[in-house]
């Protein structure tokens, strides 16, 4: 738990939430906790968000120290629903808690996927394997252009610049044409 709850605080720094303290992983309940409060209790949308992507990530990094029966596999879907990606649409579908938060910060989305591509680079350094697959929609232009090596198929819900249609978007098209 002290491990986890190290590596979980190491992370959560990287992404750079205001009011940084009193992060854990509870020894009772096994949650993350940010500000002492536990998970369950984060009322922004925003945080919750990044709480939980840093501590599945602090989980994946155990296995760099540790044998575990977990898979060297991380894949998180809709990473940005909750934190702004542009400043364009910053604040739109945000809460209270959200805005004081700050999650409309462009920044923090950058700042979380550099966390990550950071993570999988002490694996490659440790000359162990893992993969992180992170789906989303809409990916700002200068965090796409940052790691745009990292990509290895991109879709589209809307078909725009000639990219595919992800299977979510059109999955209603599949099953009228069965």
């Amino acid at each position: 738990i002290n491990n986890l709850s190290k590596d979980l605080n190491e992370f959560i720094k990287k992404v750079k939430i205001y009011n940084h303290h009193g992060v854990e992983v509870d020894s009772n309940s096994f949650l993350p906790k940010v500000r002492n409060i536990e998970y369950k209790n984060i009322n922004s949308g925003g945080l919750r968000t990044i709480v939980s992507i840093s501590y599945l990530a602090s989980i994946l990094e155990q296995k760099l120290t540790k044998d575990t029966n977990l898979p060297a596999l991380l894949m998180i879907d809709t990473v940005g629903k909750f934190l702004g990606k542009t400043y364009k649409n910053a604040n739109s579908n945000l809460n209270e808690e959200d805005v004081k938060e700050g999650v409309s910060d462009p920044q923090k989305y950058k700042n979380l996927f550099n966390a990550l591509v950071d993570l999988a680079n002490k694996f490659k350094k440790a000359d162990r394997l893992c993969q992180i697959i992170l789906v989303d929609n809409d990916i700002p232009p200068d965090i796409e252009i940052q790691f745009n090596s990292l990509g290895v198929i991109s879709f589209s819900s809307s078909g725009v610049d000639g990219m595919p249609i992800g299977l979510i978007d059109d999955w209603d098209k599949k099953l009228v044409n069965k």
